[in-house]
């Protein structure tokens, strides 16, 4: 053999094994995507059943979905759905009974950071937003990220009901802290929403009304 045969023989070796590992590598990358994907898709419909439920899930139940959305992230943390979910799930955390207020603001700071971690990933979701919305909200900050993420909701849509009746919720609480630009933005989510969630609407308009009346003592009725 000689000396440039030899060569094309190790040349066409090495380019065979770049290639194996490089397959190696796609393959590896595509179970641990599809993996994360199966374990977010699992934490996410159990979150989805507490709200149907109407029920507070136990601390198992939140541990259980905590640590399925973590390998989910350490699996594919290039994703941001799964940083939403966890921020979702801090949002949660922190509106569950018997939470202390210590414990109630670590969560909260916690989500915040998983879904600036989604939104820097994904600027595009107004789900993304309006979570991040109720955070603030929740953390009683109505500052300029608060009315910043407040535009891009809106702007970004889509109307779906639930995007619509956390809006016009949100919106409502922020209301009298709001300057007139972004209180002309929390009507343009009730005029657009009542073409197609008239009661709903109503529903929210009528739970921030009593909640005023209540916190005056009954002075509205």
């Amino acid at each position: 053999m000689s000396l440039a045969t030899g060569k094309d023989v190790s040349v066409k070796k090495s380019v065979f094994w770049i290639g194996v590992l490089f397959l190696v590598f796609v393959f590896i990358s595509a179970t641990r995507f599809g993996v994360a994907e199966l374990l977010s898709i699992s934490a996410r419909s159990e979150m989805d059943s507490w709200g149907k439920k109407g029920l507070a899930p136990t601390t198992a139940d939140v541990e259980s979905v905590g640590d399925r959305i973590q390998w989910a992230i350490r699996f594919a943390d290039v994703n941001p759905s799964h940083h939403e979910d966890a921020a979702r799930l801090s949002l949660m955390r922190a509106l569950l009974p018997n939470v202390s207020p210590a414990e109630k603001s670590l969560f909260l700071k916690q989500g915040v950071a998983e879904i600036q971690t989604s939104l820097h990933l994904r600027p595009i979701s107004a789900y993304s937003w309006v979570i991040f919305l109720s955070l603030k909200r929740e953390l009683n900050e109505y500052d300029d990220e608060f009315r910043h993420a407040l535009h891009r909701a809106v702007e970004l849509g889509p109307w779906e009901s639930e995007l619509i009746v956390a809006l016009a919720d949100i919106g409502l609480s922020a209301w009298d802290k709001m300057p007139a630009a972004e209180q002309a933005i929390i009507q343009q989510v009730f005029v657009r929403g009542m073409r197609r969630n008239q009661n709903q609407l109503n529903q929210v308009s009528r739970a921030h009304r009593e909640a005023a009346c209540a916190q005056k003592a009954g002075a509205c009725q």
